[in-house]
């Protein structure tokens, strides 16, 4: 297997600030034995073309080749004079100051061109054409993280908007992921496979195709060039495109050219969404959980191999039960081609598992979401994601009781003063004059001194009378 050499597009920051000035810097034969991708470390300056020897220990082992580009961990050479004589720990030097430690013996290369980063303003178109690929060796543009859209168009990610094709392929392996291509000229499409052909294969996925030009468009968002001799395999899948004149134009009149197309949306197109140019003898068709909504003609071909392709008008080669369907979409009038949760029972968990097709396998759609999200795969690009409800659990209406934790009366009882003023000792002795027999006499006039709580005190007088009625217990 080949080692990606992977360079980073960045508006700013990257390797390369556009697609176009990474394909002219990279461009070579992939598939020479001379070409060579390293891991390692980068000290100095090692610029694109410079020419580089190979040490060892310090001591030049009389191997030379090309820079193509080096990267902090990676570097890609072509021309390299003996590709058996590295090993890890050489130097790859353009002098002594600025080299590349290769941490292994080197392996032969696919070319990455890995977008990255917001991007205020719009990219050039691409043409990739003058390599040499192969299976292993291939070529790939992918945008990820902040780059990649969120299956609608999106004018913070990486986008190419041109009044050429956006993305040329002249090679025969080749890799189309996640971008946004936006045509303005009607004789341009988004994704152009010329009449170079295809021997090989060509993946495109999860993008995004619109036209915006003033006239009527002419081309497809995809379309092949009728390359008559071809025998490759076109795969295009999870992709949205609209307002076109086709959405995939696609055929060849002399070749075995093979077109596996599968659970994309396609919208909007004014005359043709999957059309067949050329004829089902030389091509063969694998179409399976596409949706197609609003074009002038949604289907046209004998397509030999689908399965569960939906259409708004009566061409859906699946029957009856496929045709004339209408999608609810989350806000076409802008766009946004997401499945709605309801009004598309048709749509919604009925298409065909496609995790083991021995065409295509995936499992996941445009959004990166996992497929199946219910009972079974959607029909087309966006697989809906069913969002919980937002019922907010109200906080229990279980009264929390006053805490049972009930605050003892403050055991510092405060005790009763202890300056207890003591009764005074100077009780006053009942008179000792004696009343004769016989004599009813009133007894004198007791005087008490009753204590409150301080710091007052009272006198009492109280007739013997009462004193013999009264009991007292505790202070008044």
């Amino acid at each position: 297997m080949a080692a990606e050499f992977v360079c980073t597009i960045a508006q700013s920051g990257g390797d390369y600030s556009s697609l176009s000035s990474w394909e002219a810097a990279i461009e070579c034969d992939l598939t020479a034995s001379s070409t060579r991708v390293y891991g390692g470390t980068r000290t100095g300056t090692i610029s694109d073309g410079a020419s580089v020897t190979l040490y060892r220990d310090g001591v030049s082992q009389g191997v030379t080749a090309e820079v193509k580009h080096a990267t902090d961990d990676q570097i890609l050479l072509v021309s390299v004079s003996d590709p058996s004589a590295p090993q890890s720990g050489d130097q790859w030097r353009v002098d002594s100051s600025n080299y590349f430690t290769i941490s292994d013996s080197g392996d032969s290369a696919a070319a990455v061109a890995e977008i990255t980063g917001q991007w205020t303003s719009s990219d050039n178109a691409v043409s990739l054409d003058g390599w040499t690929t192969g299976a292993d060796n291939y070529i790939e543009i992918r945008a990820v993280g902040q780059a990649r859209h969120d299956g609608k168009w999106n004018t913070s990610a990486h986008r190419i908007v041109s009044s050429d094709s956006c993305v040329n392929i002249h090679e025969h392996y080749i890799r189309v992921r996640h971008l946004q291509a936006e045509s303005t000229y009607e004789y341009a499409s988004g994704a152009w496979i010329t009449n170079s052909g295809c021997n090989g294969r060509i993946d495109i996925e999860g993008c995004i195709f619109r036209y915006t030009g003033s006239a009527d468009p002419s081309r497809g968002a995809i379309q092949e060039s009728r390359p008559d001799g071809a025998t490759g395999t076109v795969r295009i899948w999870n992709n949205i495109a609209y307002d076109f004149r086709f959405a995939v134009l696609a055929g060849d009149w002399t070749g075995s050219m093979s077109y596996v197309i599968y659970n994309n949306t396609f919208c909007d197109c004014t005359y043709r969404g999957i059309a067949d140019n050329g004829g089902s003898s030389y091509t063969t068709w694998y179409l399976r959980n596409n949706l197609i909504q609003n074009c002038y003609v949604d289907y046209i071909g004998s397509f030999q191999n689908h399965s569960t392709n939906a259409s708004s008008d009566d061409t859906s080669p699946d029957g009856s039960s496929w045709q004339n369907i209408d999608a609810s979409f989350v806000d076409e009038a802008n766009d946004d081609f997401h499945l709605t949760e309801t009004g598309n029972s048709d749509l919604i968990d009925t298409g065909t598992d496609l995790s083991s097709d021995s065409q295509l396998s995936f499992s996941d759609d445009i959004d990166g979401d996992t497929r199946p999200q219910g009972s079974g795969w959607d029909v087309g690009a966006d697989e809906v994601v069913t969002v919980s409800p937002t019922t907010t659990t109200p906080a229990p209406t279980t009264t929390t009781p006053a805490p049972t934790t009930t605050t003892p009366a403050p055991t510092t009882t405060t005790p009763a003063p202890t300056t207890t003023t003591p009764a005074p000792t100077t009780t006053t002795p009942a008179p000792t004059t004696t009343t004769p027999v016989g004599t009813t006499t009133t007894p004198p006039p007791v005087t008490w001194l009753v204590e409150l709580d301080a710091p007052l005190a009272k006198i009492v007088t109280l007739s013997a009378k009462v004193q013999k009625q009264i009991q007292i217990d505790a202070p008044l």
